[in-house]
């Protein structure tokens, strides 16, 4: 208890409070613990007060530069930097929107300094348009989604250690953190003697001290290094939901058969993609898993490529590939279309096969003149043993 604070009881004591106003704020366990609160909560909040801190930046630059420099160059500064944040090259890592975002921030920022440079921060309109534009920029950046999921790494970063106490891994750390569309993935340090298995038994507990959802956590062993493990935490499910098919207006001018074909995403949200180009491919699975689902995503994505000539085969009497029948060459319904369809196959196959022989080639290389033939067959198990 400080000097003031026993001067203040004895005031009260003797009932002559009144003579003198008194405010405790706080009573200091050592001197400064008051501004190292404070500073611990405006760093622990620093990207929420991003914006403020922007505007305030602003207007103490606007002082000093005011009637001391040339505010053309400011202008010119601040085209300069929205001409970089642009160009995708520079910023690889913000999308469009967030690019956009950028820039307008960066050229409204140019020219409130240019004209506080010019006229001094104080001049009206000045105060009420950086106070407006604080707000405005502000509530973007507030709102944004990898941001607050940025900030939430960050805090669980700083928190680590008492988790790690937490769940039973106490020494490990939290090496570096990465966040992506659906959370985000970080490598754990382990102390010595703690292998990925411990971290992999302990997930339940990891994902209470975590704070998320039940089967969010993933761990994974980390291939450089058995003292490391690598987790993803998944804030949403990225297969919750089915994927919209994009429409044909998204598909790529210049399809082919040669590009990788989409079927979905990945945990990490990188595409599952399948390269069918001099390739057979075998989709099995049991009832209800989704082979026709993913069947159709192929012939949607193949029908549009101009390079790729499109038979079927379905011994259903052409429930699963009737729909499509319009868009493929040819298609066998019974085992008598089915032998004289392969029959016909192989004549084309033998054939491109000496052809290539001839030019010395040893790949057939699919163009819209010399396409490819791609066989889809619906039911493999039903062909007939000398159609296999």
């Amino acid at each position: 208890m400080n000097q003031h604070t026993r001067r203040a009881q004895r005031r009260l004591r003797r009932g002559d409070a009144h003579r003198e106003p008194l405010l405790l704020l706080a009573d200091d366990r050592y001197p400064g613990e008051s501004l190292e609160t404070l500073a611990h909560y405006v760093y622990r909040y620093r990207s929420e007060l991003a914006p403020p801190a922007l505007a305030g930046a602003l207007a103490l630059t606007g002082i000093v530069l005011h009637s001391r420099f040339p505010a053309s160059f400011i202008a010119v500064l601040a085209a300069a930097i929205a001409a970089g944040l642009s160009r995708p090259e520079i910023t690889p890592e913000l999308r469009q929107i967030e690019r956009v975002y950028a820039i307008t921030v960066t050229i409204a920022a140019g020219l409130w300094l240019t004209f506080a440079t010019a006229c001094g921060p104080g001049a009206e309109p000045l105060p009420f348009l950086l106070v407006f534009g604080t707000i405005a920029g502000g509530l973007p950046w507030w709102a944004h989604r990898r941001r607050r999921a940025k900030v939430r790494v960050e805090r669980t970063l700083d928190a680590w250690p008492d988790i790690a106490d937490a769940i039973g891994l106490p020494g490990s750390r939290l090496m570096s953190a990465v966040v992506d569309l659906w959370g985000w993935r970080a490598r754990i340090g382990l102390r010595r003697g703690q292998t990925v298995n411990d971290l992999v038994n302990r997930v339940p507990a990891l994902e209470s001290g975590l704070g998320t959802r039940p089967g969010a956590v993933r761990v994974e062993p980390d291939p450089d290094r058995a003292d490391h493990a690598l987790i993803r935490v998944l804030h949403a499910d990225p297969h919750a939901r089915a994927i919209p098919y994009p429409t044909d207006q998204h598909h790529p001018p210049a399809a082919s058969i040669t590009r990788p074909i989409p079927l979905g995403l990945f945990e990490d949200a990188r595409p599952v993609t399948l390269t069918l180009t001099h390739r057979h491919g075998l989709l099995g699975g049991v009832a209800g898993a989704g082979k026709s689902g993913v069947l159709n995503v192929i012939l949607a994505t193949l029908t549009a490529c101009p390079d790729v000539v499109l038979w079927g085969i379905d011994l259903k009497g052409g429930m699963e590939l009737g729909p499509w029948a319009s868009c493929l060459n040819r298609l066998a319904t019974t085992p008598r279309e089915t032998a004289e369809l392969l029959a016909e196959a192989v004549a084309i196959l033998d054939a491109r096969a000496r052809h290539l022989t001839a030019d010395g080639s040893r790949l057939w290389r699919p163009t819209p003149t010399t396409p490819a033939l791609m066989i889809v067959i619906d039911e493999y198990a039903e062909l007939a043993e000398q159609s296999q």
